[in-house]
């Protein structure tokens, strides 16, 4: 009996060790896709020099992969200084026209919401126009 008993411990303490393992049918986490933000000075919605040059930089890169998907959301955040709604889609509209304008297609183009408080609100309450860069399995 107590060798039976030492087998079923033996065996408690197998298992309790096999969580520790990795898991090799699991699939590998991905990083997240990079993010571009293109800043708007107060109340404008027009693209700064620097903004178009972000905005090519993400076209180039959607152009130069048919498998690429650019996801445009805005505003980050809520809570910047001055925030007014008005706002937010004529500058998402603003970008995607520049990505239009930079070559990339219309169906790789994805519009979205980001109300993610990750990106530091500035004190002058800037908005901002947050691309991602995915890779779709087309």
């Amino acid at each position: 009996m107590r060798k039976f008993h030492l087998a079923i411990i033996g065996a408690a303490l197998l298992l309790a060790g096999c969580s520790t393992l990795p898991n090799p049918f699991a699939q590998p986490k991905k990083p997240p896709p990079p993010a571009y933000v293109v800043f708007f000075e107060g109340h404008s919605t027009m693209l700064s020099t620097d903004a178009k040059h972000i905005i090519a930089d993400v076209a180039r890169a959607a152009t130069q992969n048919s498998n690429s998907l650019v996801e445009v959301s805005g505003p980050s955040t809520k809570l910047a200084p001055g925030y007014d709604p008005r706002y937010a889609q004529p500058r998402i509209n603003a970008v995607i026209d520049e990505l239009l304008a930079d070559g990339v297609p219309q169906n790789h183009i994805a519009e979205g919401s980001s109300l993610s408080s990750s990106l530091e609100v500035d004190a002058a309450g800037d908005q901002r126009v947050v691309l991602h860069l995915v890779q779709t399995a087309r």
